[in-house]
C-alpha cells in the first residue's frame, strides 16, 4: 500500500503486509477501532453469529498492529 501525502514535501508512506490482513484493516477502518474496542455485539442486537465471530477474531488479530509497526519502520 502506498499513500500520497497531503503535503508534497512529506514523504510517501508505505506498508507491506500479508494480503489477508487488508480485508481486516478495511473492516477496522469501516467499523472504527474505538467502536470495536468498546462495543460487544450480541445476537439480540441483530448481529449474526458470523458477524460476532468476525469481530472477535479481528479484535484479537494483529493486522492493525502490523500496519502500525510497518508504517513506523518505514518512517524511522
Amino acid at each position: 500500500m502506498t499513500t500520497k501525502p497531503d503535503n508534497p514535501s512529506q514523504p510517501v508512506k508505505t506498508a507491506t503486509l500479508p494480503e489477508h490482513y487488508w480485508d481486516d484493516i478495511i473492516y477496522i477502518l469501516n467499523e472504527g477501532l474505538a467502536d470495536m474496542a468498546n462495543f460487544s455485539p450480541k445476537e439480540s442486537d441483530g448481529y449474526t453469529p458470523e458477524e460476532i465471530a468476525k469481530r472477535e477474531r479481528i479484535i484479537q488479530h494483529d493486522a492493525f498492529d502490523a500496519l502500525v509497526r510497518s508504517l513506523e519502520q518505514q518512517n524511522a
